[in-house]
């Protein structure tokens, strides 16, 4: 019989983990579009105010630019999500653009897998200013 034998075990983690959902943009739009970014937390402790969400025009891996951070304003609760609508404005305008979000970018949160906030969903976009669409 041995049920009194302790026994150290890997990977339980009691940490957030903080994951892009959804990237949502419009496919026709004015000069400064606004775009929601879905921001979860899936872990099992609450991602801090502060986190920073960053969004891209283009693929950050693939030299996109990084228009806008983001700070969380108050702290996600373990499984919860959140929007954030945000108009950007400058926009690269008069050619399509893929919109990217990355929620902590800088690693400065510990988290349970860093591997799942990198990149978030892309949406093709394209803008033309003065007009609306």
């Amino acid at each position: 019989d041995n049920n009194d034998r302790a026994v150290a075990t890997a990977g339980s983690v009691d940490l957030p983990d903080a994951q892009i959902t959804q990237v949502s943009a419009p496919t026709v739009c004015s000069s400064f579009p606004t775009v929601t970014i879905t921001v979860a937390n899936t872990g099992s402790q609450p991602l801090p105010a502060g986190t920073v969400v960053r969004i891209y025009a283009g693929a950050p891996n693939q030299g996109g630019t990084a228009l806008r951070d983001l700070p969380l304003t108050a702290a996600l609760p373990a499984g919860a999500t959140t929007n954030l609508p945000q108009t950007l404005n400058p926009f690269p305008l008069c050619s399509p653009v893929r919109i990217f979000a990355e929620v902590d970018p800088g690693n400065a949160v510990e988290e349970c897998n860093d591997g799942n906030n990198q990149f978030g969903r892309a949406v093709s976009t394209n803008c033309c200013g003065g007009g609306g669409g």
